[in-house]
């Protein structure tokens, strides 16, 4: 089957949101920008890359297109149209029809969730370059020249022509200011004050608080910032520590992560991680498997090469204790064992965990296992001094076996 390709320069746009959605499209060649305008906003959804399928969401559920595409920069795009990918679709089983059903349903309300989780970006733009704005015009309020200053001047910055100057220099509503101001004031790093018209009542004099109470629609309003010389401080880490108590939902629903990431989030090496897991010491339910590389990966070495497990390769400088003779390969066990007096053998097989006693039971003979076993029995109390010192050398004496038959 041929498919149409299609090219694209530079910023040229593919499709608009809100476009009929006749065509879904595989990158051949260079990338693509995803992006909304969530109430008047640009908002960055995406970049996509060589391989990367786009737009089929829309194509599959017969709407609109919920996105815009641009090129980023010169871009060849396959065109797969909607009857070949339906086509295809039906070929497929039930239930990969079923599952792939479920899949899309997800990935449109991730997608919805992602573009909320945006816009809270934008919001976190927002309200400091609400505050940027207002802390300029507080330091051009306090050193007006006394002529111009009007009797209203020590009451701070009149909300109505703040409210203007911000709209002026960037596109955003009231009610955006007003809950910027909102926040500023409830974590008093402003002073928020009204003051009653003389028409609606004799007494003029301002009142402190934004509550209800205290406004009547003909009220002036006022801002005056509290901490002028710390104000974009103060307001920087209030938006950073708030956004440390915010969960990310999108992250949350698909982040998937690797040995080396989960190492590096537990503070320790991928190799412990590694040690844990073939110690059964952490839960496989938080492990999953690639189904396809998998299956793919496990037809490549056959049958064969899982109906028996190897010993689990470490480096040399891991091995650390008797524990550990686990990784060690049984012939240099073996020759390790047989230069140790009985005497020694029996205090490291005290020391041992489980599974490393039993290793070692199996790498001496019948004979000399009973030996050790009788003696343990005895032998409670072992000087701890003189155990590790044992297991010391022994580990040096393991090292040194592999070290002489990897030469």
């Amino acid at each position: 089957m041929q498919y149409k390709i299609e090219n694209y320069l530079m910023d040229q746009t593919i499709f608009k949101e809100g476009d009929v959605a006749n065509h879904a499209y595989l990158i051949k060649r260079g990338s693509v920008r995803i992006f909304k305008h969530i109430n008047d906003v640009h908002v960055h959804l995406t970049d996509l890359l060589g391989g990367d399928v786009f737009g089929e969401l829309s194509v599959l559920r017969k709407e609109t297109r919920t996105a815009s595409a641009m090129a980023i920069e010169y871009t060849e795009l396959v065109v797969i149209n909607q009857s070949t990918l339906l086509t295809h679709i039906k070929k497929s089983s039930p239930v990969i029809r079923s599952i792939f059903r479920k899949l899309m349903s997800r990935v449109v309300d991730l997608t919805g969730r992602l573009s909320e989780t945006q816009t809270q970006t934008n919001d976190q733009s927002t309200f400091m370059a609400i505050c940027n704005i207002l802390e300029m015009m507080h330091t051009i309020h306090l050193h007006a020249p006394v002529s111009d200053r009007s009797s209203d001047h020590d009451l701070g910055i009149n909300y109505l022509n703040l409210s203007k100057k911000i709209r002026d220099i960037m596109p955003i509503s009231q009610y955006d200011i007003g809950e910027t101001i909102k926040k500023l004031h409830e974590i008093e790093i402003i002073e928020v004050q009204y003051k009653k018209s003389a028409s609606t009542d004799k007494s003029s004099e301002p009142v402190k608080g934004n509550t209800r109470e205290h406004k009547n629609d003909s009220a002036e309003k006022f801002i005056k910032i509290l901490y002028p010389d710390n104000f974009l401080h103060f307001t920087k880490k209030f938006y950073s520590e708030l956004q440390e108590f915010q969960p990310d939902p999108v992250a949350d629903e698909i982040d998937f992560i690797d040995i080396d990431d989960f190492a590096s989030i537990v503070k320790t090496s991928s190799k412990i991680i590694y040690k844990k897991i073939c110690a059964g010491e952490i839960p496989e339910s938080i492990f999953c498997i690639n189904r396809p590389e998998a299956v793919e990966w496990a037809s490549e070495m056959g049958e064969d090469y899982f109906k028996k497990a190897g010993k689990p390769q470490v480096e040399l400088e891991d091995i650390e204790c008797i524990d550990d003779i686990v990784y060690v390969k049984d012939v240099i066990l073996q020759e390790a064992l047989s230069r140790v007096g009985h005497n020694k053998l029996c205090t490291l097989t005290l020391m041992a965990d489980e599974n490393a006693r039993s290793i070692i039971f199996r790498n001496i003979s019948s004979k000399l296992a009973t030996i050790i076993k009788e003696e343990m029995e005895t032998k409670v109390i072992i000087d701890k001094v003189e155990a590790y010192d044992i297991e010391e050398e022994f580990i040096e004496k393991i090292k040194e076996l592999v070290n002489e038959s990897c030469e």
